[in-house]
């Protein structure tokens, strides 16, 4: 099986869209996800900066941010995707979901790879997850990300 990253494209919403709404009927996501990630993804496709409140170590506040996402494919078919929030000081890995059947392929810890190689050190990077999600937060710190925060949602950070 092969594994390719590539940036989110308009054709990816209704995939990513379907993703979502798997982690909801699994019970991984708030039934609002796929509402409030419709918007997100028109921010990652528009790359117009946005006000957010983001939860970071149990404390909301407003914070200007941008929106990336990627795709991460199996033999061409949108597998997983990664929604990132981009601020001055870090980057917060916002949304991820990997379609259950296509689970252990490595389309998780390719998208975590990529979003870390984009970086290059340079800036603080976090992740939210449900505790529900252990798979997800097993993925993170096999990734080198430590609990900052062990909240619902937890927080990892890198």
């Amino acid at each position: 099986m092969t594994v390719t990253i590539r940036p989110l494209q308009e054709n990816d919403r209704a995939p990513v869209i379907a993703m979502l709404k798997e982690g909801v009927a699994l019970k991984h996501f708030l039934p609002t996800a796929y509402t409030q990630a419709n918007a997100l993804l028109g921010a990652a496709l528009s790359g117009v900066p946005f006000t957010m409140i983001k939860l970071r170590a149990g404390q909301t506040r407003p914070h200007q941010v941008t929106s990336r996402a990627w795709v991460a494919e199996v033999n061409s078919v949108p597998a997983a995707f990664a929604l990132s929030l981009v601020d001055a000081n870090e980057i917060e890995i916002h949304l991820a979901w990997t379609l259950k059947a296509l689970r252990r392929t490595g389309c998780m810890t390719a998208l975590i790879q990529h979003e870390i190689t984009l970086n290059n050190g340079q800036k603080r990077i976090y992740a939210r997850c449900y505790k529900k999600s252990t798979w997800a937060v097993s993925c993170f710190q096999k990734n080198g990300f430590t609990l900052a925060n062990t909240g619902d949602p937890v927080e990892l950070t890198l």
